[in-house]
Formats: C-alpha cells, sequence, structure tokens
C-alpha cells in the first residue's frame, strides 16, 4: 500500500507498523544496523507504546548506532573511529597507536589492526621481557630481545678480554637492561626521532622498577653463495658507510662462525669509542674481499651513539 508505515527492519511485523503517522519514520527509511535486534526490538512490553517505539526508532537513527562495529567480530568490519575506540578500551590509544602510522604510511590500517588484535595479550604481559620485545616488533623491526645482567661477561665471542672488564662485573644493577634489535632489509632505521620514539614506547611498556641502559643494535644480512666456506677465507674486512657515502669505516676485529647448515656468518661488533666521528650512522656494509671486489647491501640506519653498541652478522649461505 502506498501509504502503510514502511518497517525499518524490513520485516512485516515490526512494532513500527503500529505507530500512528505521526509517530511514524520518514517514507524510506531503513533500520541503520540492517538487522532485527535494534533498539526497538529489545524494548520491555510496559513502555512498548506509539511513544517508546518512536523514541526508539529516532534513538536508532540518531545514534546510528552498529552493534557489529561497536562490538566487532572481526577488527577489520570496525569504522576508523570505532577501530580506536577499541584501541583506547584497550588503553593503547596513546602514542603506540599514532606510532602505527609511522611505521608504514602506506599500511597504517593494517598496522593499527594488528596492534588492537594484540592489545589484549599486550596489556596481560605488560612488564614482561616479551611485552618490551613484540612492542619493537609492531614499531616495525626486525626482531628485538631483551638483555638484562648486562655486564655478565659470556663464552660467546662478544666480550674482549683485554683488560677492560673486571671479574665482578656479574654483579651489575638488577635493574639494568639493553635491548637488542634486529635490523634486516625494508625494515624501520634506529636513528634520530625513530631511535627516540622508540625509546620512549619502552620506557613506557617495561617494568616500573627497570632502567633502560643501551641499546645492541644487530644488521642482519645474508648473501648465497656456491661455497661459503671458501667465501668466508676470502674475507678480508667489512667496510661501513654512512647514508651519504661519503663516510667510511673498516672494522678492526670481525670473526667467522660456522653453522651445522654448512653456512658460516660473519660477526662484528664496535662500541661507539671505536668508531670515527665523522660516522654518525651506519647504512651500507660490504665485505671486502681478497680479489678487491665487494659484496655490499644497504640496510636502514643504525645510530651511532654512546649508548649504543653495533653490532653485524652476515650469513653466507649455500646457495641451491
Amino acid at each position: 500500500m502506498a501509504d502503510a508505515p514502511l518497517c525499518p527492519y524490513g520485516q512485516a511485523n515490526c512494532p513500527a507498523a503500529i505507530l500512528p503517522p505521526a509517530a511514524q519514520v520518514a517514507s524510506g527509511t531503513r533500520c541503520p544496523h540492517g538487522r532485527a535486534n535494534c533498539t526497538t526490538a529489545i524494548l520491555p512490553p510496559v513502555v512498548r507504546d506509539e511513544r517508546g517505539l518512536a523514541f526508539a526508532i529516532a534513538a536508532d537513527h540518531a545514534l546510528a548506532v552498529n552493534e557489529w562495529q561497536a562490538c566487532p567480530a572481526r577488527v577489520g568490519d570496525a569504522a576508523d573511529e570505532v577501530l580506536w575506540e577499541l584501541a583506547r578500551q584497550y588503553d593503547v590509544a596513546g602514542p603506540l597507536y599514532r606510532a602505527m602510522a609511522d611505521v608504514a604510511p602506506d599500511k597504517d590500517r593494517a598496522k593499527k589492526e594488528a596492534l588492537v588484535n594484540s592489545a589484549p595479550l599486550l596489556q596481560r604481559r605488560r612488564g614482561t621481557r616479551w611485552a618490551v620485545a613484540e612492542i619493537m616488533r609492531l614499531l616495525g623491526y626486525s626482531d628485538a630481545a631483551v638483555v638484562d645482567r648486562t655486564a655478565l661477561l659470556t663464552y660467546n665471542g662478544d666480550a674482549n678480554h683485554d683488560g677492560t672488564h673486571f671479574f665482578d662485573a656479574g654483579f651489575s644493577d638488577w635493574r639494568e637492561y639493553r635491548i637488542r634489535l634486529f635490523l634486516e632489509a625494508g625494515c624501520r632505521d634506529f636513528y634520530g626521532d625513530d631511535m627516540a620514539q622508540a625509546a620512549a614506547l619502552v620506557e613506557a611498556w617495561a617494568p616500573l622498577r627497570s632502567r633502560l641502559v643501551g641499546w645492541n643494535a644487530r644488521h642482519v644480512l645474508s648473501t648465497a653463495v656456491c661455497n661459503p666456506e671458501n667465501e668466508k677465507a676470502k674475507v678480508r674486512e667489512v667496510v661501513l658507510w654512512d647514508k651519504s657515502q661519503e663516510n667510511r669505516q673498516a672494522v678492526d676485529t670481525f670473526w667467522a662462525q660456522a653453522q651445522p647448515d654448512g653456512s658460516w656468518i660473519i660477526r662484528w661488533k664496535l662500541e661507539r669509542q671505536h668508531i670515527d666521528n665523522a660516522l654518525s650512522e651506519v647504512s651500507t656494509v660490504a665485505l671486502r674481499l681478497s680479489d678487491q671486489t665487494y659484496l655490499s647491501q644497504t640496510l636502514p640506519a643504525v645510530a651511532v651513539l654512546s649508548n649504543v653498541t653495533y653490532e653485524g652478522a652476515w650469513t653466507l649461505k649455500r646457495q641451491e
């Protein structure tokens, strides 16, 4: 019928059909939810009169609330405003949520969805080593690990027994820790504002009584060669360049480690005092071979500061 009230829910037995013309919604109106379980459907019988029904329908249209957006089954179905509201409810809507736009501007939405999805687990584990490392991964770094007992010497080749260490080095402040970042090609820089943002977020998610004393930033590289052992023997020098390619420095000490699969890893480690002042960051690494050729790769920039230990691990793996 032309003058019949149009059910906003698209159903014949909708309570709106009994409303008088004064309380009818405008012709062509549809339920903003597209579902039957809207405000009108949940009204108790005592207020299911014409005024109650009119108010319920008006509230639906005024608020335009979609219950599946307000509490979506999948975060990907939520509108941007609702996604932010979910982040606020999970207490990740501050600097960490805004940082997702800096990680990958072209993937801003996807990074925010990943953050909201992981927020409940992050909050349950807040103040743990895992949470701090996960924050670094969310910020766009390849991987991260928390290193406590920072002054403890181990037999892994990291310590130089040149008189700079003491035998009581294991009794460091229990609060102190460092973060080892792994940076592969394509991940985020650890330099300037990116480094400052990472440090601020670490402080927010680390245990309250802990104290970050420094970083171990490690470039991770890989090259496939025919004979890893032969190529390892040809390496004469590890050379570092900055972004401008104008400043360079050769690494004084590096070592090779054999792996069970037949590959070899060339490793190096530099403190700030061992790096030229002209080199403010490292963004290109090269291996100089015995025939004067170079294997080089450009990587995310790593700041060279007093609280940053620069490391590298270049894997020479067997070509398949």
